[in-house]
């Protein structure tokens, strides 16, 4: 699901072109151990979870880069599914957001003095992705069906 509040005309354009996925790298994922017991957790205790698998998604793009949600959904066609070793669930994701979060840290985090409580995502390449003009570069675009 994306986020058009936050995208412009041409990037929503451009999220919604149709990635070759066979030429998407499986990204490295680190899940920290928080992550992964809130991910078991609402695995097993929430019947909406049941088949359901752990997304990373893309959502938006700001000047600092791009933003992303987290949630439980149905695999689709298109996703890739990553397993990370010592895990006993997958990570899914649709091939833009797997092109580009090839270096995700997912961790949770709780702080309520500064408002925090769920999944944070970071991505070690984030700073690439700053700026109007990031896809100036092809080396970082992704090869279109």
């Amino acid at each position: 699901m994306i986020n058009l509040a936050k995208l412009d005309d041409e990037f929503y354009m451009y999220c919604m072109s149709s990635i070759d996925k066979t030429t998407v790298k499986t990204p490295n994922i680190v899940v920290s151990e928080d992550a992964a017991s809130q991910i078991r957790l609402a695995m097993e205790n929430d019947f909406y979870n049941q088949g359901k698998s752990f997304r990373i998604h893309i959502s938006g793009k700001g000047c600092d880069g791009f933003t992303y949600q987290t949630f439980f959904d149905y695999i689709k066609d298109e996703d890739l599914k990553i397993s990370i070793e010592g895990l006993d669930f997958d990570i899914i994701m649709a091939p833009f957001t797997a092109y580009y979060g090839q270096n995700i840290e997912l961790d949770f985090e709780t702080n309520f003095e500064e408002e925090v409580d769920g999944f944070v995502v970071k991505n070690k390449d984030q700073s690439l992705y700053a700026g109007k003009f990031w896809r100036n570069n092809p080396e970082r675009t992704p090869n279109l069906i």
